[in-house]
């Protein structure tokens, strides 16, 4: 049967196909649908015009001996760059507006799937692509909202095209309101398509890359040659050397605007302290122990037992928004052990919750992230490797062997005091219980 006249007028009213370009490529009516011959005297069959219950009904027959063919226009000759489509349609369409020159590089796939298992064999795809260095696919535009599946199907297509064709594939992204190549071309022409052309052949990527032509930057110190800003810090120890005690005079310092922690110069302006380690009575006790005072509360927003826990996504996002709201230089959580539900011993666990809780704290809000852990009976940092090696710095706290000193030992070198590779902080308390933590070269120098 040849091209009835109903036919011809149902393309070009509803996908903009003239009846010259349907002849040019074969198309009969057949029935309530058409047929559409494909190489290797393979025929398409379309059951009807408009699709029933959202879907054509299509098949081959016969079918081709070589897997899936591609739908070709009768000039095809291939070349240097060719534009696939998806479906006869959008193929006829594009041939129709495009210039004579570019006409023979179009071609078609029966299928989203045509680069996929069951789709072209690899001698077809070497054929057709082998001597290829662009290759441009303008796939359908769905809107995942409106059709899950089938916004799935085009991005699976997508991914097994780049699987097969590597870098020679680029992907063409219609306008957001155009929804195919039928589409676009009863809107605009083939020097508008072009313009997407050259756009899709651009680099495009995911991810951003840092900037190198930019003015080199500087570190920022939260604490001058050893705490970082932005940076996550792992504080261990044993119970009982006084890891809470070294980050609650951190905390105090900030507060009241002090320009130097443990003779070291001091660049911060708020803390957030997360604890749920110690009694609240103890937490009053050391505070203000440590020189703290109500009139400096709004530079230090202590978190006492508030069921945080950091492998709860739900709990992670009003963290984040706490954190964004008060804005400190320093986030203390102690203790990493009491703030999830995971084993510490897997790396598996562990590797979430860093990457999913604390690493956007420090690096997209800028905070320094101190994490307080204990060790092991051998002294090592206790848990799984994923914990210590996650962080920018640990620092190992111990006792002297007299428990008069307290020892913080960083694991990288930093240039923090020139008397050795580790700060001996020793602590004072007067007559009164006031507290006072100070190395030992400030402890010669008299410096209270």
């Amino acid at each position: 049967m040849s091209l009835a006249a109903a036919t011809a007028r149902w393309f070009e009213d509803r996908r903009g196909i003239r009846r010259e370009t349907l002849e040019a490529f074969g198309i009969e009516t057949e029935d309530d649908g058409v047929k559409i011959p494909y190489p290797d005297g393979a025929v398409k069959h379309r059951a009807t015009l408009e699709k029933v219950d959202g879907r054509h009904k299509m098949w081959f027959a016969p079918t081709c001996p070589d897997g899936q063919p591609p739908f070709l226009p009768p000039d095809y000759s291939g070349g240097k760059r060719q534009i696939v489509w998806e479906g006869e349609t959008d193929t006829m369409a594009a041939w129709q507006a495009a210039p004579s020159d570019v006409k023979p590089t179009i071609l078609g796939m029966g299928g989203a799937n045509a680069f996929g298992p069951k789709g072209f064999s690899p001698e077809r795809i070497q054929a057709l692509f082998g001597d290829a260095e662009h290759v441009f696919f303008p796939l359908d535009n769905e809107d995942p909202y409106k059709n899950n599946d089938a916004h799935d199907t085009v991005e699976r297509a997508w991914k097994q095209i780049r699987a097969v064709l590597g870098p020679k594939a680029h992907r063409v992204r219609m306008p957001g309101n155009v929804q195919d190549g039928c589409e676009f071309f009863q809107t605009f022409d083939w020097s508008a398509f072009e313009v997407l052309l050259e756009d899709a052949a651009k680099p495009h990527y995911h991810f951003a890359a840092l900037d190198f032509s930019k003015e080199r930057p500087q570190r920022e110190w939260l604490v001058d040659g050893l705490l970082g800003k932005g940076e996550i810090i792992l504080a261990s120890g044993d119970g009982g050397t006084g890891k809470s005690l070294l980050f609650m005079d951190l905390a105090a310092h900030i507060a009241r605007g002090a320009d130097k922690w443990l003779g070291m110069k001091l660049n911060a302006e708020r803390t957030m302290f997360v604890d749920q380690e110690n009694p609240d009575v103890e937490v009053w006790d050391r505070l203000f122990a440590l020189g703290f005072e109500p009139s400096q509360a709004e530079a230090l927003r202590y978190v006492w037992y508030q069921s945080i826990l950091l492998d709860d996504p739900e709990t992670v996002s009003k963290l984040y928004d706490d954190v964004a709201t008060f804005q400190p230089s320093v986030l203390v959580l102690d203790s990493l052990s009491r703030l999830h539900l995971r084993n510490e011993n897997a790396n598996e666990e562990m590797n979430p919750l860093i990457n999913g809780a604390i690493f956007p704290l420090a690096r997209t809000m800028g905070t320094t992230v101190i994490m307080l852990h204990h060790t092991r009976k051998d002294g090592r940092t206790r848990g799984a490797t994923a914990i210590r090696n996650a962080v920018d710095l640990a620092l190992d706290v111990s006792l002297s062997d007299d428990g008069l000193c307290q020892i913080v030992r960083p694991d990288k070198p930093r240039a923090i005091m020139a008397s050795g590779d580790s700060l001996y902080v020793r602590m004072r308390m007067d007559d009164r219980g006031n507290i006072s933590l100070m190395t030992q070269e400030e402890e010669v120098e008299g410096v209270l």
